[in-house]
């Protein structure tokens, strides 16, 4: 058990935020930011960062609630601290990580929420409880119990509670000029995100949601418009199926889509596997903009020195990129532009003399157009040029 402890209290440390807020007592204090070595001697302690969440929090005010999980058949929480007088808890669930950026996916984010909602029902928590502040099982002035060291999926904690309404606001009434097929959509495509892990084929799982949109169908949902015809079920039915069959990876791990960079069968963590995702996209979206600016610079007019003649508003401008962008890139851009020039002139010398003569003729039009403007042309200096003659000094 002791081993369970650390091990718990190892995670719950490395999730913290930097710098979480804090407090050693709410009602007389309020709360205050504290690098993470100082908040942890604090009572009350942020658990989850501003844009993802580690921890399932649940603040149940209720004595003796230590071992209520049991009563209710629920998994065994990961922490339960409990306050020494009273017996209130809180109960933290340890689970793979789901970001709630406003950029991040928003359907994990509203999977996460359902399910949220139902441990509070089940649990008779705190309706009002935010998260943001929770006991720190570090503290002493709570008596923390480590029943679990098992990180769960949002699909395992789902297996446990009834999400049917859960997804579904409380607060949120269908209008009727939304129609009968917005109700469906709303309530089959939430309970379609915790299907999914059951199947290995698309078939079985539109199978799966076709038969429970009927069964929605057959209940009336909440309006008084009466019933769906069967052919606009199918519709809405394939709507959504396709489209969490193709981009919802789900909660599980059994039957998880791979992706083009196949991580499914590593041991990495799921933070790890996004960090991996995101270097690889970025490798993509750095090689496509290079290609681009490459090809901007092969159509611009170049220079012996390229330094001084590549230019890097004209480039931005024949690419379309930014020149911030090419300023970024603009080391690479000269090395690929530099490369070039040297196959150019290996292709000159297998060229013969017609080659040459090209390219001797482009080297004096470079240096007339690099000239000062009262610049004669007698006076530039075509002495680094030993292969020029006297008839190409008069062209």
């Amino acid at each position: 058990m002791q081993q369970i402890k650390e091990r718990v209290l190892h995670t719950f440390v490395e999730t913290l935020p930097a710098k979480p807020y804090c407090s050693f007592d709410i009602q007389k204090e309020g709360v205050k930011i504290w690098p993470k070595t100082g908040a942890l001697k604090a009572n009350y302690i942020q658990a989850n960062a501003p844009t993802s969440v580690h921890w399932l929090i649940f603040d149940i005010d209720k004595p003796n609630s230590a071992f209520l999980y049991e009563t209710l058949n629920l998994p065994a929480p990961n922490i339960i601290s409990i306050n020494k007088v009273n017996g209130h808890a809180h109960y933290f669930y340890n689970i793979h990580e789901v970001y709630t950026s406003k950029n991040a996916h928003s359907a994990p984010q509203e999977y996460l929420k359902a399910i949220e909602q139902a441990y509070v029902k089940k649990l008779g928590a705190d309706k009002g409880y935010t998260g943001l502040i929770a006991k720190n099982p570090l503290s002493e002035e709570w008596l923390s119990l480590y029943p679990s060291e098992h990180k769960y999926t949002l699909g395992e904690l789902a297996e446990y509670v009834e999400l049917k309404r859960s997804f579904i606001a409380p607060t949120r009434k269908v209008r009727e000029d939304e129609g009968r097929n917005i109700e469906l959509f709303d309530q089959l495509r939430f309970w379609a995100y915790a299907e999914k892990k059951n199947h290995t084929s698309y078939d079985s799982f539109y199978s799966a949601c076709l038969g429970k949109a009927k069964e929605l169908n057959a209940e009336g949902y909440n309006s008084a418009s009466g019933y769906l015809p069967v052919s606009e079920i199918k519709a809405t039915v394939k709507s959504i199926t396709k489209w969490i069959w193709k981009h919802y990876q789900g909660a599980g791990h059994t039957h998880k889509n791979k992706g083009v960079m196949d991580l499914s069968e590593t041991q990495l963590t799921p933070t790890e596997k996004m960090q991996a995702g995101a270097l690889y996209s970025a490798e993509i979206k750095r090689t496509k903009t290079l290609k681009k600016l490459q090809r901007a610079a092969r159509s611009a007019k170049l220079g012996i020195n390229l330094k001084l003649n590549l230019n890097q508003i004209d480039i931005a401008n024949r690419s379309g990129m930014s020149h911030s962008t090419v300023k970024r890139y603009w080391q690479l851009l000269l090395n690929y532009i530099f490369k070039g020039f040297i196959r150019g002139l290996s292709d000159i010398s297998a060229g013969g003399t017609a080659a040459l003569g090209l390219f001797i003729g482009e080297i004096v039009r470079l240096l007339l157009d690099r000239r000062p403007q009262n610049m004669s042309l007698e006076k530039v200096d075509f002495s680094g040029f030993g292969c020029v003659d006297h008839e190409t000094e008069r062209v």
